[in-house]
């Protein structure tokens, strides 16, 4: 997509055709001798080239490879999106989307096991920013369990298109959104490397061909050789191939987790003809350069000091074996520092086709938390030109639409930054207040506008602080960046924030309207204290009824895992309950004692109603449709707690709630997540299984469908039972429809859906009919 794309495809495809010639047996369905083969036989390229003006994509018509696209993959256009991220996403994003969603299909069509999909663009001009991540979103809400890849260049530091650092910002945070893996590229870094090769007079041959060598043919010709490294797997054969659908399953522990790091040994450059330019290498030196900063694809070191490695592949090509792969994979552990959840597990591939001019070539990607550094300067870019309310409405209808836009996508962008360090991938990081809702109050105002002076950025190890007109504080824990908004308010004043209450049940008691369920958790109590004691212990406080799992069945006065349950009558005994606690770091403690021990402290959990429901997003209408049955969750875990583990891990969480019980309206242990859009909803109940980890809590919970009785038979509307509602729904990501019995059953029938298994609504869990006698 736009200019940059196409000039990489332009060098991408005669090295793929390369790569086939040099196949050592005639065996392989492509392997031609000519050009005029492969128009004889009527090969097509499975590539879509568009471009907003023609003048690459008319080259590639008129070139040498003019006979290997498919004309009706070209969707062109005059005079471009004049570098303008908004101009391409939403005017050609919109003009185009049912011309490019029909062409894709066509593609599409043509292909028997669609391994995913490879988008090459730049982020920096407009037609690849913009209508590049417009056809991203296209594909993800058309294909959502397909692998959508990207390989997308980053502009310089110094870039020679003024509205750069917008375009970068807006297409980032699409990326982040809505790309299964991204592999950024730098101008810069590529810089660089050419011009190491430029220096390196190591024969005859490498003399002349950097006498002729063309700069820019050569950075295209880099990234053209990573991506036909990535893609050998599923060109060529091999012992431990690696598919394209492989790499996001082993390279992203976590959605938005997926910028990787990108290197490649030997760095061959454009020429085909030239064979052995870097000379004969080691297998052992080879993986050595990967590991390189110099190496690097972007000019960020993935393996410096204080780094984290989430993940790691290696994939080599040609005369390498398991041995010498097993051997440097030991080295490189003994390197680097993994997450301590990963295991220092990593992806290897072996592809036994090299590719053109050497024997062995490896590539090596990595997910590290110094992925950190390349969202810092996309801010630092950003900010210096939005500091001075330059190019406001380049990107957007008006200065206040422009303003509260990339204030979002700026804060998408610091969440997706401080994703990278290890804690946040723990699930121990602190709420975040985000950037728009730290300035809300101000943009509500359109005259307040012109208040905003400044945006303040500060990054470093352990607290990052930025402060600009007023007061505006962002932290970060870890290797983070902090974004401080001046909210033009006077010194004495404090910009609100939205991180969510973490005030203790003193502060918001019976006098506030809060109220609690009647049922609290007591823990920590003494092995030998019986029923009659622990009564004895809080009666003082109300009519109460203790109780603990598997009473009845037990008959025991013991509780077997020291904690209990205090079912009072009245509401008012758990106020007061909680007023006669101690408080230490937001816990509450109260002294009991037993026949052996004198006022130990156990912990009281009481649980506020008002944790049972949170609202993500309150402009979201809730669809029960796009709304999850988390099961097993822990009685801890509030539905704020719910919502953000939930955001972090699939994002447009909308609502959470927590099913409670009727009667004592205390939780069940199992909980819904309503999602705004349908991609965050098909990867939650496609991921089965979710670690909620927050604070003390760590456990493993099941995730799937939420499931009504009430619903119609989405194939027959109820013509072919009766009007009934359909008791079946099909979890499967290519239906998730509700059927009656004959639906299911003619549906279902049909080839590659026979293993479907329905889900049925489940009977709703009802309070346990026990005679309580209060005492």
């Amino acid at each position: 997509v736009g200019q940059c794309g196409n000039q990489i495809g332009s060098v991408f495809w005669p090295l793929a055709l390369h790569d086939f010639f040099v196949v050592p047996d005639n065996s392989h369905d492509l392997c031609f001798k000519s050009i005029t083969d492969l128009k004889r036989a009527k090969v097509k390229a499975r590539a879509i080239l568009i471009d907003m003006e023609d003048s690459v994509v008319g080259g590639l018509r008129k070139g040498p490879v003019r006979d290997l696209f498919d004309q009706a993959c070209v969707v062109t256009n005059y005079p471009g999106s004049a570098n303008n991220w908004a101009v391409g996403y939403h005017t050609y994003g919109t003009e185009y989307h049912e011309k490019l969603e029909d062409t894709i299909r066509h593609m599409v069509e043509k292909c028997s096991r669609l391994h995913g999909f490879l988008l090459m663009h730049s982020v920096g001009g407009g037609t690849g920013s913009g209508l590049g991540t417009a056809v991203l979103k296209l594909l993800a809400d058309n294909y959502p369990t397909i692998d959508r890849l990207v390989s997308c260049i980053y502009p310089i530091v110094m870039q020679d298109v003024v509205t750069a650092p917008y375009n970068v910002l807006l297409s980032t945070r699409e990326l982040i959104e809505y790309a299964t893996c991204v592999f950024p590229i730098e101008n810069e870094s590529l810089l660089d490397i050419c011009n190491a090769q430029l220096k390196v007079k190591a024969n005859t041959e490498q003399i002349n061909y950097n006498l002729s060598c063309k700069p820019f043919q050569d950075m295209n010709s880099i990234v053209a050789n990573m991506l036909l490294h990535l893609t050998s797997g599923s060109r060529f054969p091999g012992n431990l191939n690696m598919d394209m659908n492989e790499i996001a399953t082993n390279l992203v522990p976590y959605p938005k987790l997926h910028y990787i790091f990108s290197s490649v040994s030997p760095l061959t450059l454009s020429a085909p003809t030239m064979y052995n330019v870097s000379g004969t290498k080691l297998i052992d030196e080879t993986f050595i350069n990967a590991w390189s900063r110099k190496n690097q694809l972007i000019k960020v070191d993935p393996l410096q000091s204080g780094s984290m490695i989430l993940s790691a592949a290696h994939v080599a090509r040609g005369n390498c074996s398991v041995n010498d792969l097993k051997r440097n994979i030991e080295r490189f552990r003994k390197k680097v520092t993994f997450a301590d959840w990963s295991n220092e597990a990593m992806k290897v591939g072996l592809c036994s086709v090299p590719p053109a001019g050497h024997s062995t070539s490896l590539l090596c990607l990595l997910n590290s938390s110094s992925m950190i550094s390349l969202f810092k300067n996309v801010v630092e870019q950003f900010t210096r030109l939005y500091r001075r309310k330059d190019r406001m409405t380049a990107n957007g209808n008006s200065p206040l639409d422009s303003m509260r836009t990339l204030e979002h996508y700026l804060s998408d962008i610091m969440r997706a930054g401080t994703a990278d360090t290890p804690e946040h991938v723990k699930g121990k990081s602190p709420f975040f207040p985000s950037l728009e809702d730290q300035s809300g109050t101000l943009l509500e105002d359109p005259n307040a506008a012109s208040q905003l002076d400044g945006v303040g950025v500060g990054v470093g190890v352990g607290v990052g602080v930025g402060v600009g007109v007023g007061v505006g504080v962002g932290v970060g824990v870890g290797v983070g960046v902090g974004v401080g908004v001046g909210s033009g308010m006077t010194g004495s004043q404090t910009a609100p924030l939205s991180s969510p209450s973490r005030s203790s049940p003193h502060s918001q008691g019976s006098e506030t309207g809060e109220r609690f369920s009647r049922k609290v958790f007591v823990g920590g109590l003494p092995p030998d204290i019986d029923e009659e004691e622990i009564k004895a212990s809080f009666r003082r406080f109300g009519s109460l009824v203790v109780d603990w799992p598997h009473k009845a069945e037990s008959k025991s006065y013991f509780p077997p895992k020291g904690y209990a349950f205090l079912l009072f009558q009245d509401e008012a005994s758990v106020q007061q309950l909680i007023d006669a606690c101690i408080q230490d770091e937001e816990k509450l403690y109260l002294c009991v004692s037993s026949p052996t021990t004198k006022d130990k402290p156990v912990q009281i959990r009481p649980w506020r109603l008002s944790d049972a429901d949170f609202v993500l997003d309150a402009s979201m209408p809730l669809d029960p449709r796009k709304t999850v049955f988390v099961g097993g969750v822990p009685r801890p875990l509030k539905a704020v707690e719910l919502a953000m583990i939930m955001d972090r891990l699939y994002g447009g969480v909308c609502y959470a709630g927590i099913d409670t019980d009727p009667e004592l309206k205390y939780p069940k242990g199992a909980g819904r997540v309503a999602f705004s859009n349908q991609q965050s909803y098909i990867a939650a109940i496609s991921a089965r299984f979710v670690q909620l980890q927050h604070g003390d809590i760590d456990k493993r919970v099941e995730v799937k469908p939420y499931v009504l009785d009430d619903q119609m038979c989405d194939e027959c509307q109820g013509q072919r039972c009766g009007g009934k509602f359909a008791p079946f729904f099909c979890a499967n990501v290519t239906c998730l429809q509700y059927y009656c019995e004959h639906c299911w059953a003619t549906i279902h029938s049909r080839p590659g859906r026979e293993f479907h298994k329905p889900l049925v609504k489940e009977g709703a869990d009802r309070p346990r009919a026990v005679p309580y006698r209060w005492c």
